[in-house]
């Protein structure tokens, strides 16, 4: 299972989407995030001139930061609503669908473009593991 972070003493897990269609999963997040999707093929279709390998960015701190603050907000909620403890969640977890390409121009992201159309099959195979439990996580939708 994936550690959960607990910088406010709350868990939130932050897993991402590993595969691409039926062979999806849900695993820990870790970085890079963009090393399956960052790769020289996605690059040639955005046009991108770039050769780094990808690199390390806000993400997974990002989505932590998202996760507590739906918990506190959550609690909140709960407190003035004079039923604490009843919508308290035990863990949140955040999903993560990483498509990065170093280097392309925001043209190659656009509806109908190369970019668009892989990413778009990649959020679809990250619902379709989501529905099916695709590496033993329960990511709610």
């Amino acid at each position: 299972e994936a550690p959960q972070l607990r910088a406010r003493g709350e868990p939130v897990q932050v897993l991402q989407l590993m595969g691409r269609g039926d062979s999806a999963s849900w695993e820990e997040a870790r970085e890079p995030l963009f090393r399956e999707v960052d790769t020289e093929e996605n690059r040639l279709l955005g046009g991108s001139p770039s050769r780094r390998p990808p690199g390390v960015g806000p993400g997974i701190t990002f989505a932590a930061e998202i996760g507590h603050r739906i918990l506190a907000s959550t609690r909140a909620h709960s407190s003035s609503a004079g039923a604490a403890g009843e919508s308290e969640l035990e863990t949140l977890r955040i999903g993560l669908v990483p498509f990065g390409v170093g280097g392309t121009a925001m043209e190659a992201w656009a509806p109908g473009a190369p970019l668009f159309d892989v990413m778009m099959a990649q959020v679809e195979a990250g619902l379709g593991a989501a529905r099916r439990g695709g590496g033993g996580q329960d990511v709610p939708l």
